[in-house]
């Protein structure tokens, strides 16, 4: 990979291809994030990666793949704390990150709160303010995407079934910065 993990505090180590000669100190706060190469700009996006807490292996497997590839993935296992205000903390996180990623199972099928984030994020989607927001459901079993939320259908659905790195190539290059 050409990208480092991000550290929490924003600061960066990049390895930038020697086409793209940056002379900076390593790390590099990135000040200008759009005047970047876009496998640079990648490193700001952010996913809310929506799941069955049945489905947390796949879940953490999935943000762990994420993170390696500098993406911010809120995940309510890391990022929900004690004492937290739940539906805020969820509905915030939601409403802030420019991805909603819904992993799509049987077990997602039955779970209240992934129908609850997946109706928050489409109501984000659809606000005037966040027409930017995207909405990506992915496929870890064969549940069928209207039995998760009816507001999926005609969403395209990328693949997890067969191979798991396939299926992760696919949704890095869906994710907007």
């Amino acid at each position: 990979s050409d990208l480092l993990p991000a550290r929490d505090d924003g600061i960066y180590s990049i390895f930038v291809p020697s086409v793209y000669s940056l002379k900076c100190k390593w790390p590099v706060k990135i000040p200008k994030i759009d005047m970047l190469p876009t496998a640079i700009r990648r490193i700001t996006a952010g996913i809310f990666l929506s799941h069955s807490h049945m489905d947390w292996q796949f879940a953490t497997w999935l943000a762990t793949a994420l993170r390696k590839r500098c993406i911010k993935v809120w995940l309510d296992a890391r990022d929900v704390h004690g004492g937290d205000p739940l539906v805020a903390t969820v509905t915030e996180a939601i409403r802030s990150l420019p991805n909603f990623v819904v992993v799509l199972s049987r077990n997602s099928a039955k779970s209240k709160w992934v129908k609850y984030e997946v109706d928050y994020a489409i109501s984000a989607m659809l606000s005037r303010r966040k027409r930017n927001k995207r909405i990506v459901p992915i496929r870890i079993d064969s549940v069928c995407l209207s039995d998760v939320h009816p507001g999926l259908a005609g969403k395209h659905v990328i693949d997890f079934t067969g191979n798991y790195q396939r299926g992760l190539s696919r949704l890095f290059e869906s994710i907007r910065p």
